[in-house]
């Protein structure tokens, strides 16, 4: 289990696992990647077109 949750009255706490950070920061790296090459498109659109306005 990536994380621990432990249970004191009516609060949980909860830790997580060393990979866990790992895996996060992975998968962020390759959301920015992608919103980095969608900006990029959009960029040369607005290029390609901005003699069209």
């Amino acid at each position: 289990m990536p994380f621990n949750m432990e249970k004191r009255g009516r609060v949980r706490y909860c830790r997580i696992g060393p990979d866990v950070f790992e895996r996060e920061m992975a998968w962020l790296q390759g959301y920015r990647q992608m919103l980095e090459a969608r900006m990029d498109r959009l960029g040369e659109f607005l290029r390609r077109t901005e003699h069209e306005q």
